[in-house]
């Protein structure tokens, strides 16, 4: 009976030597597999190179930004505005325009065009008063003009927003013709700054200035007084 006892022993402590040969195998594989020496040689294998933290290049000087890239910073007698590059700049057609800038048609349509008026502080008449005057110009027996207005703030500034669409009468006062346009737009912003209210107007065949809207809000948003 003791024999068997002993037997038996003998062989489970058998049993246990030969688990902690297997475990003390497998971690000895394990620590072969994630050393130093068996990367570089699988690295190398694949025509691969370890990434060393010194070999980053700082290339932050050499990436413009957005900004950068898609506008230009423009003064307009103390308010600036971050200008958008698809923007043509042209030689204001008449004394009354600090800024003029041409937007490109399409499909044979006529170029819009973005105006910027400023008068002096106290000038250029009261903010409603123009927006109903722009209003009064769009009127057609056939087809009434659709206006919005809306009001925001920019840069601590009270902005007052219009947007007005429909058969235009270019007054001949304003260089015009005095002919009607038929889905014309008129896209526009007054600005009441510390030293006097600055104007915005973008017109155009409808068409044309749909695309031109996200810009001109951008340039709207970047306006700082100084």
């Amino acid at each position: 009976m003791a024999s068997r006892v002993e037997y038996w022993g003998r062989r489970k402590l058998t049993m246990l030597k030969t688990y902690v040969a297997i475990v003390s195998v497998s971690l000895f594989c394990c620590s072969q597999n994630f050393s130093e020496t068996g990367v570089k040689e699988t690295l190398i294998e694949s025509n691969m190179t370890a990434f060393k933290p010194n070999d980053v290049v700082d290339q932050t000087t050499d990436i413009p930004s957005i900004e950068e890239e898609t506008s230009t910073e423009v003064d307009l007698g103390g308010l600036t505005g971050s200008v958008p590059k698809e923007w043509d700049a042209v030689t204001p057609s008449n004394s009354m325009r600090v800024a003029e800038y041409h937007l490109h048609g399409f499909g044979g349509e006529e170029d819009g065009i973005i105006t910027v008026f400023y008068f002096g502080p106290g000038q250029g008449g009261g903010t409603q008063a123009n927006i109903n005057r722009w209003i009064g110009q769009f009127h057609s027996e056939s087809r009434p003009p659709i206006s919005r207005q809306w009001s925001q703030r920019v840069s601590g500034m009270n902005v007052e927003r219009l947007e007005v669409s429909g058969t235009y009468n270019v007054g001949t006062m304003s260089g015009g013709t005095g002919e009607s346009i038929d889905n014309y737009l008129l896209y526009a912003a007054i600005v009441e700054s510390p030293n006097g209210s600055f104007f915005f107007k973008m017109t155009g065949q409808e068409a044309v200035l749909e695309k031109h809207k996200e810009s001109f809000e951008r340039y709207i948003s970047s306006l700082r007084y100084r």
